[in-house]
């Protein structure tokens, strides 16, 4: 039984590709941890690990970043003050919503510069209407 050394060379790409594309966001979390600027790094510890949408908020509520259709267990938002926008903040909230719709938010005091973790877990979910029954679809899925 011979290879195609074509095969095996389509096979090395394949691997190289997967293996990039997994370790996307250790890269932006190493890279957000060796900067100066203001980032943010969420470490997803809730029982959903698919998050519809993740929103950076100062902690009266106005909108910093959104991201949306997150599969990562850690999200970066790397130089989110870009602008320096918000410099005088220091309080900030994240919101994530899984992908039932359940609501997650968490208030953490940010750094003036570099990266701060903020970890999410499931006693930081915030209880809504009609979550009863996305609970329910939860629970059979």
């Amino acid at each position: 039984m011979k290879i195609d050394k074509k095969y095996i060379f389509f096979l090395l790409i394949i691997i190289v590709f997967i293996s990039s594309c997994n370790k996307s966001t250790e890269k932006q979390v190493a890279e957000a941890r060796k900067k100066d600027y203001r980032s943010v790094t969420i470490i997803n510890k809730t029982d959903e690990k698919l998050i519809k949408e993740c929103r950076l908020t100062t902690a009266d509520g106005s909108l910093v970043d959104t991201v949306k259709e997150v599969k990562d267990e850690n999200i970066v938002l790397q130089n989110f003050d870009s602008k320096k926008a918000f410099k005088n903040e220091r309080m900030f909230k994240v919101i994530l919503i899984d992908h039932y719709g359940l609501r997650y938010e968490k208030i953490f005091e940010a750094t003036e510069k570099g990266n701060t973790d903020v970890i999410v877990e499931k006693t930081d979910y915030v209880s809504q209407k009609g979550d009863f029954f996305k609970k329910v679809i939860k629970f059979f899925n």
